[in-house]
């Protein structure tokens, strides 16, 4: 059987984007298993609908993403003791100076 929403009327932006978070909220719930699976970016004083941004903030929050993702990276390659192969080493690549 189908669920029927009740119809909820959206007067401002700010309604329309709770409808959406309480809906993704609803249909995707964040388990325990998925939180060391998520990068955390800490996007300071940039906000969720901040569509016009100057290109110093576009530079920050890529800097942000980056940094972050290294640092989510680094703590996995410790929590599951992972080594690297030895196909990724640089050591055993040709310098190209002859």
């Amino acid at each position: 059987m189908v669920e029927v929403v009740p119809q909820r009327i959206i007067v401002t932006p700010y309604d329309l984007l709770i409808r959406y978070l309480k809906f993704v909220g609803q249909s995707k719930p964040i388990k325990k298993e998925d939180v060391g699976r998520c990068i955390t970016i800490d996007v300071d004083y940039v906000g969720t609908l901040d569509f016009n941004l100057e290109p110093e903030d576009q530079t920050f929050l890529m800097r942000q993403g980056a940094l972050a993702t290294l640092a989510f990276l680094e703590d996995y390659v410790k929590r599951n003791n992972l080594q690297p192969s030895k196909s990724t080493s640089t050591e055993s690549e040709p310098s190209g100076n002859s």
